[in-house]
């Protein structure tokens, strides 16, 4: 038996292939966007990543000469506090 149309296929399987291939197109429409908008948040995400990662060097620099100048005035108390004894 041959499928062509106009060999006995009636207009509710044409239309219903019509709007088949409508929700299909639809849905390729709306994963082309969903795409964009995952590119588009890769993007936004990267970039909060690398000004977390900027600004965790930062802290990191701060506390390291933090504890260098702790360290420093602890030592100079400690020297001046052994040096009143001395005398």
């Amino acid at each position: 038996m041959d499928n062509h149309p106009s060999n006995g296929w009636g207009p509710e399987v044409l239309l219903g292939l019509g709007r088949l291939e409508g929700r299909v197109e639809q849905f390729l429409t709306h994963q082309a966007r969903m795409d964009e908008k995952l590119d588009e948040h890769d993007k936004r995400i990267l970039a909060l990543e690398e000004t977390r990662s900027t600004h965790k060097g930062f802290a990191t620099g701060i506390a390291l000469i933090a504890s260098a100048a702790t360290a420093a005035v602890g030592f100079f108390v400690n020297a001046l506090a052994l040096g009143n004894h001395i005398k």
